[in-house]
């Protein structure tokens, strides 16, 4: 039985770590900066200790450094966010815990300074390129469990642009017929944005391959599962660690392709991600604003360039082809394909 003294100590202590929390909370001045810390504060403890901030004791608030780097770990791996959103996720915990050291409630903070600010570049993370991506399809392949499963859910990233929160979220109601080809579906993105994809009817035959009885989503990996996997498949491809590579880069990869698919329209790739402001987008897919080209200037190039087109011969054409990326033959296949079955 449990000791009604003992819980009517916890209780107090309840109340008093509230009130440091609140203390705390009151002292921000800014009405955006207060609902920002919340918010954060209570995703960062939720993950450390499986509470919300009304449950926190004493001892809850002795944090240590490994509490920091396991939420960091954590935030990149499963959440594929940004360094400039993590820096901003850790801030308020950092500020709370100053707050409470001066008043003596936490013991320690001297392992601060080393929970530093991760660097903001506008680059994020890097991008695969499309015959990495084809390479990662091919090394899930081995993968001992859901193997198949994991194969197409990098196509489907790929395939639609989707964040691996939207991708996770599928369910098979919302997909509904369009034509013999294509097969569209429904969702809802960051920031409670609506979205409309459509993907092949062949993908779509694919992934009814693993639909399971017992689930209404279309995937169902558990989510350390994906997460070592996907640490385990990236390492194979043996790519330097400079570039960044998160699961998150498939969606980069497959954003240039339709960059490149659209005649390079920055307004449709913009709609596709969701993006409000389209020099995010233009950084999302690297592109580089050197401003318009001129009349001359352009004529110039793109005369000497398709002199040369017109006028090889088709062998060499042809040697020409085997050396450029996948994306542009898939986009030649593409074209070809229309003048075939005209």
């Amino acid at each position: 039985m449990t000791n009604l003294a003992t819980v009517s100590v916890l209780r107090n202590e309840l109340t008093e770590v509230n009130e440091y929390m609140n203390k705390f909370f009151t002292q921000i001045d800014s009405n955006e900066t207060l609902r920002t810390y919340k918010s954060t504060i209570g995703m960062f403890f939720k993950y450390v200790k499986g509470k919300e901030i009304n449950q926190l004791n004493f001892e809850d608030l002795q944090l240590t450094l490994d509490d920091f780097d396991s939420y960091v770990s954590y935030m990149k791996t499963e959440l594929d966010l940004a360094n400039g959103t993590m820096s901003k996720r850790l801030t308020g915990t950092r500020s709370l815990l100053t707050f409470l050291h001066a008043r003596k409630v936490v013991k320690d903070i001297a392992f601060l300074p080393a929970v530093k600010k991760l660097p903001n570049t506008s680059e994020g993370y890097g991008s695969f390129k499309d015959e990495e991506v084809f390479k990662l399809i091919e090394i899930a392949k081995e993968e001992n469990r859901l193997s198949l499963e994991k194969q197409l859910l990098i196509k489907t990233a790929y395939d639609t642009c989707l964040r691996k929160a939207e991708l996770f979220k599928m369910k098979w109601e919302d997909f509904f017929e369009l034509d013999d080809d294509y097969v569209g579906f429904k969702g809802v993105g960051k920031w409670h944005k609506n979205f409309k994809r459509k993907i092949s009817q062949k993908l779509y035959e694919e992934l009814l391959e693993i639909k399971k009885d017992n689930s209404e989503y279309v995937f169902n990996i558990p989510s350390t599962e994906y997460t070592q996997s996907m640490q385990r498949m990236i390492k194979q491809l043996e790519l330097p660690a400079q570039r960044n590579l998160v699961f998150h880069s498939i969606r980069k990869a497959g954003a240039k392709y339709h960059y490149r698919e659209s005649n390079y329209d920055i307004a449709f790739v913009q709609r596709l991600l969701g993006h409000s402001n389209p020099m995010t987008t233009m950084k999302y897919i690297e592109v580089d604003d050197y401003g318009a080209v001129g009349a001359i200037s352009s004529r110039d190039n793109k005369s000497s360039e398709f002199d040369i087109i017109n006028n090889v011969d088709h062998r060499t054409l042809l040697q020409a082809l085997e050396n450029v990326d996948n994306t542009t033959k898939l986009l030649i296949a593409k074209e070809l394909n229309k003048i075939i079955n005209k």
